[in-house]
């Protein structure tokens, strides 16, 4: 275990100053380079701004951080510990020894009780992030709803921006668990085995089990755990290593590998969360993180009967907005004409320019084309409706001086 990586040193600029850097926030910070790098390619290999991945990723740390900090401080079971910091810290109980009391943590050693408790208050102690205590899905709800917002404003086609999400966020969530192991946090239950770790003195294993009295100090290097750190990491290399090599050239409509990434990791979540034994919130006999997994799963299923079904009337609104007609809402049929100015789309075939009977009432049927593209694209640049035609859809809808106009999507 290492829970320091190395320490920046700014002496040289006056005075006695130096920064200690986290093994856990260095390994997360390389994930999220990694993720952002890996988005920024596939935005220019789809023909997006990669600026928009740049500005997205940073806003996704920000509100990652402050969610996953947030479901920490309400939902691991430490809630009241933090009202007392700041109301009465008498009732703050800290189980550590004499010697850390006095000079870690710079408490006040209660003998009768045998514990330490804080000199102070400090109303603040639930935002020091960086004194460590993040809970994943709490950054994971955060930076969606950062993510919705940011590419909502910047007209970038959400599920599209969610399937790359899906398959780069495990990648970086793998490089944040290697951070939980040289951190010690996040530990497993005890097992006998040759595959097991054992923590070193002062760990967060050894003092939990110090104080489940299964050794007699917290000095002294920690039973062996489930390496439940690694368990996850490698879960997560497995599921980016399935969504970007076999679902992706596979996927049916955008949102497809979102959806299966946030099954497949609340799947594993789920499982992984039996065997770790450090203190997180329970409910009904479940923690917290398997409760939002099931919750999670459930959404990724109403969004997969959602995203997955036909939106026939989606190429007239196409066609309606290239002649610059505006439409609220694809849930009916638009009152306009493409007329002449039906628009060319990706992977055309045949006669697509919808000349002829267009403008006459009661025209003839237009045919726009067989497409064998990703026509979803093209149609949120026009309308982000976040819905998709599926393949194999014909579309046949009827403008508003009786012209028709049909579309096969192959």
């Amino acid at each position: 275990m290492q829970s320091r990586l190395f320490t920046l040193d700014f002496s040289a600029f006056g005075g006695d100053y130096t920064v200690p850097a986290p093994s856990y926030f260095v390994l997360l910070l390389i994930g999220f380079l990694f993720a952002t790098v890996m988005g920024c390619l596939w935005a220019k290999r789809v023909g997006q701004d990669p600026d928009v991945i740049v500005d997205l990723g940073l806003a996704m740390l920000l509100a990652g951080v402050a969610g996953g900090r947030l479901l920490h401080v309400f939902a691991d079971g430490y809630f009241w510990d933090y009202v007392h910091l700041c109301t009465d810290p008498s009732k703050v109980d800290w189980h550590v020894t004499r010697a850390e009391c006095l000079s870690t943590y710079d408490g006040v050693w209660n003998a009768v009780d045998g514990v330490c408790r804080p000199k102070q208050t400090d109303c603040l102690a639930w935002a020091k992030f960086y004194g460590g205590g993040f809970a994943y899905y709490g950054g994971f709800i955060g930076a969606s709803a950062a993510a919705w917002f940011l590419l909502k404003a910047d007209r970038f086609p959400f599920w599209k921006a969610a399937d790359m999400a899906g398959m780069v966020v495990p990648v970086g969530l793998a490089f944040g668990r290697m951070g939980c192991t040289l951190a010690g946090c996040c530990f497993g239950t005890r097992w006998d085995s040759s595959w097991a770790l054992s923590f070193p003195g002062h760990s967060p294993a050894s003092e939990a089990q110090w104080k489940d009295k299964l050794l007699e100090q917290p000095s002294e290097p920690s039973l062996p755990v489930h390496p439940t750190q690694l368990y996850e990491s490698v879960a997560s290399l497995a599921i980016a290593a399935f969504l970007t090599l076999y679902l992706h050239s596979r996927k049916k409509y955008d949102g497809q590998i979102f959806i299966a990434f946030m099954a497949l990791y609340a799947g594993a979540r789920f499982l992984i969360e039996f065997f770790r034994d450090d203190d997180r919130g329970a409910l009904l006999g479940l923690s917290t993180s398997q409760l939002i997994g099931v919750i999670l799963v459930g959404v990724g299923v109403y969004l997969h009967l959602r995203l997955s079904k036909p939106a026939p009337i989606l190429a007239l609104v196409v066609a309606c907005a290239a002649c610059g007609q505006e439409v609220d809402h694809p849930s009916y049929a638009p009152a306009c004409d493409p007329g002449e100015c039906l628009p060319p789309m990706p992977g055309q075939n045949g006669s697509g320019n919808g000349s002829g009977s267009g403008g006459e009432s009661g025209g003839g049927e237009e045919a726009l084309g067989t497409f064998t593209g990703d026509v979803s694209t093209y149609a949120n640049d026009f309308f982000d409706t976040g819905t998709v035609l599926t393949t194999g859809a014909t579309v046949s809808a009827t403008g508003r001086n009786g012209s028709r106009v049909k579309a096969n999507y192959d």
